[in-house]
């Protein structure tokens, strides 16, 4: 007798009439939901659907909090599984308990400076396996910004058991003037500063100048312009999210083969004929003698994937988008411009929500 399994889940979010539509809409029954409180719901159904709520669920930005499958074994056979059980208990416990130290930390910047980081962030207690009670991310910016020649631009942050620096290297400004027939703008601005050693300016501070623009033209009885152009310019990046998209999830199709491999010798294989337009594929190897006489079974199994249409929640996303953002618009700036203004422009056309992050620096442009 077929012994239908069914999978429970417990998720943290928040608009959970919206998620119960989308699922009526993908055709997903669910067998029970019930509400834990105002930002958790409890659902259960069978387990060949739950490839599908997944995928919704981690588009839709909802938080797995707990799972389990109604599993045969464990209501026939309790007493065998006592161990398992235990293992679970105690894994849950050490995991809690770990969850109070720093286990990582990831450093995204010049591999030049890394050294120097890692070192001074040891220095200063903050290191694997220390509490992570005592870490607060502006005091790591400032600890580098006092203690590593060189750095610029410190953002760090505090996820899970890992700390997070990302950074960018300094760049010395060069002492000699950029020297050419004329001089041009090489980004848009406001013009900030002129000095002029050699040729006649064409512009003037407080003007706008496009790139490409004349700023300093030669002068006559000489053969090429010299001087230093600064300006106001904003540096900006825009990311897209649209209300819809779509995700791949496995239906109930599957295709599966076998091979029996003895010392890297195919001894015996089936050769079922995959089909699917789009699929995903997972392999299982079982050994079934020891390193002596290596024969093993290598199964492998293709699941049928089918499109899903899945609505996006912008207002949920919203601060990833804008992180987003922010960290392409950095990367546009070597690192020794000082910050002067940040802001955040958002807008919505043809059902898509496009996010830009801006940052006023003065920069040379000539």
């Amino acid at each position: 007798m077929l012994i239908q399994m069914n999978s429970t889940l417990i998720i943290k979010g928040a608009n959970f009439f919206s998620l119960l539509e989308e699922f009526k809409k993908q055709n997903i029954f669910l067998k029970k939901v019930k509400r834990l409180s105002s930002n958790t719901l409890q659902i259960s159904f069978k387990n060949n659907q739950k490839p599908k709520i997944i995928a919704i669920l981690k588009q839709k930005c909802y938080t797995v909090l707990s799972q389990k499958n109604s599993s045969p074994l464990f209501l026939l056979k309790p007493f065998k599984n006592i161990a398992v059980v235990s293992g679970i208990v105690f894994g849950l416990i050490l995991n809690i308990f770990a969850s109070f130290f720093v286990w990582n930390i990831n450093l995204v910047g010049d591999e030049e400076l890394k050294e120097q980081i890692t070192k001074t962030l040891n220095m200063n207690g903050i290191k694997k396996g220390a509490l992570k009670s005592k870490f607060n991310p502006k005091n790591i910016a400032q600890i580098l910004y006092q203690n590593v020649d060189g750095i610029s631009l410190v953002s760090s942050s505090i996820k899970g058991s890992t700390i997070f620096v990302s950074y960018t290297k300094r760049t010395a400004i060069s002492q000699d003037f950029y020297e050419k027939e004329n001089i041009v703008a090489k980004n848009d601005g406001l013009i900030a500063s002129i000095l002029a050693t050699s040729g006649t300016p064409l512009v003037k501070v407080g003007d706008y100048v496009k790139k490409g623009q004349t700023l300093i033209t030669n002068n006559p009885d000489e053969n090429f312009a010299s001087g230093q152009v600064f300006a106001y310019v904003w540096k900006s990046a825009t990311v897209e999210y649209p209300d819809k998209t779509i995700v791949w999830a496995r239906t109930n199709k599957k295709c599966e083969n076998h091979k029996v491999i003895f010392k890297n010798n195919v001894l015996s294989q089936t050769n079922n004929i995959c089909s699917f337009e789009k699929s995903e594929k997972e392999e299982k190897t079982i050994y079934l003698t020891d390193k002596t006489l290596p024969i093993k079974i290598v199964y492998t199994t293709e699941y049928e994937l089918e499109p899903i249409e899945i609505e996006q929640d912008y207002d949920a996303n919203r601060e990833k988008l804008i992180s987003q953002a922010k960290t392409i618009c950095w990367q546009q700036i070597q690192g020794n411009e000082n910050i002067l203004e940040e802001k955040i422009e958002e807008n919505y056309v043809a059902n898509i929500h496009f996010v830009t992050y801006y940052i006023k620096i003065k920069e040379k442009i000539s």
